[in-house]
């Protein structure tokens, strides 16, 4: 499998007007610049990095240790693989290309641009990037205006929507994998875990975050109302800053459906009615990502959010072809301008060739340079004198 995605853009990287494989430095740190670290896991760090090809601004996740074999880079590549499954929207973080190197050597393995070098290598992961998470932008504030965790909330229903409606799962959904961008747009990401539901057979609950799992996960393979478990009880600790416990009777309790309601003061009916309701204990009785999205609350709610979203798209498109366009601007000013300069530039030399041309004729007038001495003034007035003598 491997070698036949070895075979589909090896031309990829001789492309890339920075990248040189003679000077034995690695690709990344030829092609991009750190700019500050995000964060860092139990299997990579994460780093915010300027690309010099572009010009452009990405996170890259960086693997901590290489890979230990041949298994454990097949495992690996697979997030990889999950990757290139994700159809795009708004809602979700990007994901760009992945590459796996050590030293400067390494070959594409696919037309997603993800390469390999062999099984000692790092995996690099290079994605959109968001000015923080939802779990830093909680830790900051503690309290979230109600009007924000609307918007978050219809967000992340459109970001698991979407999944869903290609029988994607995404498995380890939290505050931690929720991003924001500085225009505060909600974004899913870390896709590590993502379940096909069309292909993948086997699943281990322990992977995910026991503290947003749906209790079923436990016992059985993920569900679309598995998802939509974690989105409530993530809306749950956003509202009420909640301490989440990952085991014991208060877990329980929780997915018992028995929340205290005074965890809930404050909080409005509305979003306190369809954070209970997206963690009904029963996976049947929750609704599904469409359904939500269809209740009065939201879809009141919806048609201002989809406006600022379009309209925050709209941003990103003509921001990052920015730089092209005015490429373009200044080439067609130049490229129109060009018959004008020559024609000014005929007319100039035109002129010139008449003034410096000798005349032959009789010379009446001898060469004269005027002096501002007021003798214009004086004629006028020695006029109006003149005149008013004869009268």
């Amino acid at each position: 499998m491997d070698d036949e995605m070895a075979t589909s853009s090896t031309n990829v990287v001789a492309h890339s007007p920075i990248y040189n494989p003679n000077i034995g430095v690695p690709y990344f740190e030829q092609c991009y610049t750190i700019e500050r670290k995000l964060g860092q896991g139990s299997f990579g760090e994460a780093y915010a990095v300027y690309c010099k090809e572009d010009g452009r601004r990405y996170a890259v996740k960086r693997a901590l240790d290489a890979f230990r074999s041949s298994a454990d880079r097949t495992l690996k590549l697979r997030e990889v693989q999950k990757h290139e499954l994700l159809p795009k929207h708004i809602n979700l973080v990007q994901f760009y290309k992945a590459w796996e190197e050590k030293y400067a050597q390494f070959h594409i393995i696919s037309s997603c641009e993800y390469w390999i070098h062999n099984f000692s290598g790092r995996l690099y992961i290079l994605t959109e990037l968001c000015e923080r998470s939802l779990l830093d932008y909680c830790t900051e504030l503690h309290t979230i205006p109600e009007r924000e965790i609307w918007n978050i909330f219809i967000d992340l229903l459109r970001a698991v929507d979407h999944l869903h409606k290609n029988d994607l799962l995404h498995v380890d959904i939290k505050p931690e994998n929720v991003f924001l961008t500085k225009d505060k747009v909600c974004k899913l990401g870390d896709f590590g875990l993502i379940f096909d539901l069309k292909n993948d057979t086997t699943y281990t609950p322990e992977e995910g975050d026991a503290k947003y799992l749906a209790p079923e996960v436990l016992n059985a393979s993920p569900t679309k109302a598995a998802d939509v478990f974690s989105i409530g009880i993530t809306i749950l600790e956003v509202t009420t800053d909640i301490d989440l416990p990952s085991r014991g009777d208060t877990w329980h309790q929780i997915r018992s459906g028995h929340i205290p309601d005074r965890f809930f003061k404050g909080v409005s009916k509305d979003l306190t009615r369809l954070i209970k309701w997206l963690m009904s204990p029963d996976p049947a009785s929750r609704p599904t990502t469409a359904q939500a999205l269809s209740d009065a609350a939201i879809a009141c709610r919806t048609p201002i959010r989809s406006v600022y979203l379009t309209y925050h798209q709209m941003m990103v498109t003509v921001t990052e072809h920015t730089g092209s366009v005015l490429l373009w601007l200044v080439a067609l000013v130049h490229l129109l301008a060009i018959p004008f300069l020559m024609f000014f530039d005929a007319l100039r030399r035109k002129k010139n060739d008449v003034c410096t041309t000798p005349y032959k004729g009789t010379v009446y007038f001898t060469a004269h340079t005027p002096e501002v001495n007021g003798s214009i003034r004086h004629k006028r007035m020695s006029r109006w004198g003149d005149d008013d003598s004869d009268s």
